[in-house]
């Protein structure tokens, strides 16, 4: 039986397909789904539609899962760690309720000539047509309405990232194409986000997603993201050995323990292990015992 703790899930989002490739401990490739897509020219600018979006995805895990079953004779019920990436930067403005302002601009358009050219040279650095920056002073330019409703700028990486997590942050590859990178202290750099907003008068950090760099605990799957999780919160975290065993709440007032094998969990996943965290609990289904309330007999097993 596989070890599904110890695979991790990477999702790419590419400019003909959506792929979804589990690897194992050895990081070999063990099992993989697709969905073959297109982008779309509207209005002169080529974008994909974010319900397009979601229906890939769920297509791609769905075949994914498929060929689990068929290769293992096991459910995909959880993995590891998840990484997603999509074809980097672009354009996708977001107001403080979560919704969408404008199309998906995608890395393909070539429509911010004159914005690049003038951040490159007010930064003394190359800014490409397809960095996010680029599209976002281009729309300020041209006098977008929905500029001054902006309240998260993102990609579509991060977007995916949002929604599986509610975190608005990504790894340091991917902030690097969305604005200039200080790479001693691995964050957007500094001086030139002053000169922005110098030039904008907007807050270009409240905007953008936070930086982390490769490795680091990225957020956990939300209820939103996994709809078949059970979202508790933590009561105690008692570590017994090769174990943790999580003292938890449901909604409901529930009281669950879970059990947590240590391997599996990195350093930074155990620091969060604090009381009144927010946890979202899966399990798979082969390891649910149900009872007679009354007699106590196993109701599967008798």
């Amino acid at each position: 039986m596989m070890e599904l703790k110890k695979t991790v899930l990477g999702i790419e989002l590419g400019s003909t397909r959506i792929k979804a490739v589990l690897i194992d401990d050895r990081h070999l490739p063990i099992a993989s789904g697709d969905f073959e897509w297109e982008n779309q020219l509207v209005d002169g600018i080529w974008t994909y539609s974010m319900d397009m979006v979601h229906t890939g995805l769920q297509s791609c895990f769905a075949r994914l899962r498929e060929d689990v079953k068929a290769r293992f004779g096991q459910e995909l019920t959880t993995v590891g760690a998840i990484g997603v990436s999509a074809m980097m930067h672009g354009y996708l403005p977001f107001d403080k309720d979560g919704k969408q302002l404008a199309e998906f601009r995608t890395w393909r358009n070539t429509i911010t000539g004159e914005a690049a050219e003038k951040l490159t040279a007010l930064f003394g650095f190359n800014i490409p047509q397809r960095w996010s920056i680029a599209h976002l002073y281009q729309a300020i330019l041209n006098g977008e309405e929905h500029v001054k409703d902006i309240a998260f700028l993102t990609t579509l990486a991060g977007y995916i990232h949002w929604r599986l997590s509610g975190e608005k942050l990504m790894g340091v590859g991917e902030a690097s194409g969305m604005f200039p990178i200080d790479s001693a202290k691995l964050d957007y750099d500094e001086g030139m986000l002053r000169k922005f907003d110098a030039l904008t008068g907007m807050d270009l950090r409240a905007i953008l997603p936070r930086v982390l760099p490769a490795g680091a605990q990225a957020g956990t799957l939300t209820e939103a993201g996994a709809p078949d999780a059970i979202p508790c919160k933590l009561e105690v975290n008692e570590m017994m050995g090769s174990e943790l065993h999580l003292h938890v709440f449901t909604e409901d007032e529930t009281r669950l323990i879970v059990r947590v094998p240590t391997i599996n969990l990195t350093a930074e996943q155990r620091k969060g292990m604090v009381y009144g965290q927010k946890l979202y609990i899966t399990f798979e289904g082969k390891v649910m015992h149900f009872f007679d309330k009354e007699t106590q007999k196993n109701l599967i097993y008798g």
